[in-house]
């Protein structure tokens, strides 16, 4: 069935009766700026596929915005999900 890329915001929530059927794959903080946080949601439908759409949210108690909160659809773009290495870099310890 797949979701159209524009979908209504009662999608969006995390909620069994969904129209869609959807569930979440993954929330991925994205960026951050003064005032509010950015994120990605990615949903996956009942054949499969993965859905992502960009939100805020608020980092303050005075910046009260919640997911998807003054929009009456949510575009979505489809996604793919790929592998990916990171690296990390630890100290070798001191040298004599």
């Amino acid at each position: 069935m797949g979701i159209h890329p524009t979908c209504c915001r009662s999608c969006c929530q995390d909620q069994a009766d969904s129209p869609r059927r959807l569930t979440v794959e993954a929330r991925v903080r994205t960026g951050e700026r003064r005032w509010v946080s950015e994120h990605l949601l990615v949903v996956k439908d009942s054949d499969g596929k993965l859905w992502a759409a960009s939100y805020e949210q608020g980092l303050t108690e005075y910046q009260d915005i919640e997911p998807f909160e003054y929009m009456e659809f949510v575009h979505f773009t489809q996604v793919a999900k790929i592998p990916v290495t990171t690296y990390e870099y630890k100290g070798m310890g001191v040298a004599e």
